[in-house]
């Protein structure tokens, strides 16, 4: 038995970007109502707090990615459907997605940082971590370089926007973060407004690369509406 569903690109890019723009002001409420008058109303707005884990805006990035994930493994068997050559890059940004998402709620990152501790620096490095996320970066970069640049122009600008949101996001602004928070620590408005500007990036940026993938999708299936096939195993 096989199940298809038909997704309108345009209502989930929408839903989602309602849901980026409510979270940033909620985050914002509780950053302004904790930081400036001492008040968590309601002992609630923590779980819209972008600079904690565990919560909402965590939960709603993990499922992003992974519908990024989704929309990339689609593409992935769509090419492979009609005999394209991309579809090993297809299914390795898809894995990559899948880690993105799983780092969102396990703190894959936090823990590269306790590893890496060592090499911690006052500064724009007090957290570690972004030493091997820079590398990582510039790994990705050099091997996806060709595919990228065989892309779509549409297709190709929006990934390089989307990546930049994101990373500018994940990494330059968590670079700056720890910057400051090195010299006036990371429990005041002003760092509680720079992690707002960073997960902004990084939603607005994935969200970015979700309507790129559906339109790449939509243009590979040469329809309006995508459709999505689940076959139940035999």
């Amino acid at each position: 038995m096989n199940v298809t569903l038909s997704i309108a690109p345009t209502t989930v890019v929408r839903t989602l970007g309602t849901i980026v723009v409510a979270l940033t002001v909620a985050s914002l409420a509780h950053s302004v109502s904790w930081y400036g008058f001492g008040v968590d109303y309601l002992d609630f707005g923590w779980r819209f707090d972008v600079m904690a884990e565990a919560n909402i805006p965590t939960w709603y990035s993990s499922v992003a990615l992974l519908i990024c994930a989704a929309l990339a493994l689609a593409v992935a068997s769509a090419e492979r459907q009609r005999g394209g050559e991309s579809v090993r890059h297809w299914r390795g940004i898809s894995a990559l997605l899948l880690l993105l998402s799983l780092d969102e709620t396990a703190g894959l990152h936090e823990w590269t940082g306790d590893a890496l501790g060592g090499l911690a620096r006052p500064g724009y490095f007090a957290y570690a971590w972004t030493l091997a996320g820079l590398t990582a970066v510039a790994i990705v970069g050099l091997v996806y370089r060709r595919f990228v640049l065989s892309l779509p122009a549409r297709t190709r600008a929006s990934f390089l926007l989307a990546s930049g949101l994101f990373a500018g996001g994940a990494l330059g602004m968590e670079m700056v973060n720890a910057n400051y928070s090195s010299y006036f620590g990371g429990q005041n408005l002003i760092y509680a407004l720079m992690t707002a500007v960073e997960e902004l990036a990084e939603m607005t940026g994935v969200l970015v690369f979700v309507r790129a993938l559906f339109e790449h999708l939509q243009r590979v299936q040469s329809v309006e509406r995508v459709s999505v096939a689940f076959a139940q195993p035999t």
